[in-house]
């Protein structure tokens, strides 16, 4: 199931008039848990309110808190577009939309960021750029932060950078690994196949254990 989570401010979901409250995202997520169902929450940075620094935080608390914690992640930065009340805003300067170096470094410290057993299905909308009057242009924005990683010496852990895609490999080379958290009202099991040297990741289910039978959801 996904959803369009956006932000973890409720005054930055007001501004954008978003019709949720945080509250409703962690009561839909533990329901959606106990029923069986696995989440893929949508994110959006650089939404009006919000900041670079804000942003960046706003991934510590997904990943920190046990009321969120998706097992997989859509991230759509912000643009604007004719014919949008945004694009209103912007024309009066009510909007400054990130610079390429400022959405690359929230999205870079956003990756650093994300657990292991995490999917990454999106990190930008392929709207054509001519569409486009305020907000990044880099279509390329995966590519981009596959060269970051190279130029920068880190690694996003995320199930999609470490799946194997090609090549051959043993496989005794692989070794069982079960991470395990804390949801709200559970406990959640990721047990993976990886490789024992190499950031490679064979295979993986999830299996979740509720509290109480999931009664209290």
């Amino acid at each position: 199931v996904e959803i369009g989570v956006q932000h973890l401010d409720d005054d930055v979901l007001k501004l954008t008039k978003r019709d949720m409250k945080i509250e409703r995202v962690k009561r839909a997520t533990e329901l959606l848990r106990n029923a069986g169902f696995k989440m893929v929450y949508h994110m959006m940075p650089n939404l009006p309110g919000s900041t670079p620094e804000r942003d960046i935080s706003m991934f510590d608390e997904l990943w920190n808190s046990e009321d969120f914690q998706p097992d997989m992640l859509k991230i759509y930065p912000c643009m604007v577009l004719e014919h949008s009340e945004l694009y209103d805003i912007w024309k009066a300067g009510g909007f400054t939309a990130y610079t390429d170096e400022q959405l690359i470094r929230v999205m870079r410290e956003e990756k650093k960021r994300i657990p292991p057993y995490v999917r990454v299905l999106r990190v930008y909308r392929d709207i054509p750029a001519s569409y486009i009057k305020a907000g990044s242009t880099v279509s390329n924005l995966r590519q981009v932060m596959d060269v970051d990683m190279k130029t920068n010496s880190w690694q996003c852990q995320c199930i999609r950078c470490r799946e194997i895609r090609e090549g051959e490999y043993n496989p005794e080379e692989f070794e069982l690994r079960n991470i395990t958290y804390r949801t709200g009202s559970g406990t959640e099991m990721f047990l993976s196949f990886e490789h024992k040297s190499e950031r490679k990741l064979a295979s993986f289910t999830r299996l979740r254990l509720p509290d109480n039978l999931g009664e209290n959801a």
